[in-house]
């Protein structure tokens, strides 16, 4: 029985963005999250304390651009995957093999 949906490079390339973006997003938290606590609890014998503005201000512009983009594209995944049913197979169908 052939499969009649094929994968499009827009389905690659959105699945590739939507991981992307999730990372980024995931990184640019817990380094704020990290850095944030670092003002929080200051360790006493670390002189060099100028350089987490820096760091926080790259944090913060990464998670305000790649969270919503993250959520753009698990949207548009959502909304093709209810256009067309049969698209969410398409990752399993490589591992099966049919006889």
């Amino acid at each position: 029985m052939e499969n009649k949906i094929k994968t499009t490079p827009k389905d690659v390339f959105l699945h590739l963005f939507n991981i992307l973006t999730f990372y980024l997003s995931i990184i640019s938290f817990i380094t704020l999250y990290i850095h944030y606590i670092k003002a929080l609890f200051p360790d006493e014998l670390n002189f060099y304390f100028s350089g987490i503005a820096n760091a926080v201000r790259w944090s913060s512009s990464m998670l305000i651009i790649a969270a919503p983009a993250f959520l753009l594209s698990g949207w548009l995944l959502s909304r093709n995957y209810k256009i067309s049913p049969a698209r969410r197979e398409l990752a399993s169908l490589g591992r099966h093999h049919h006889h």
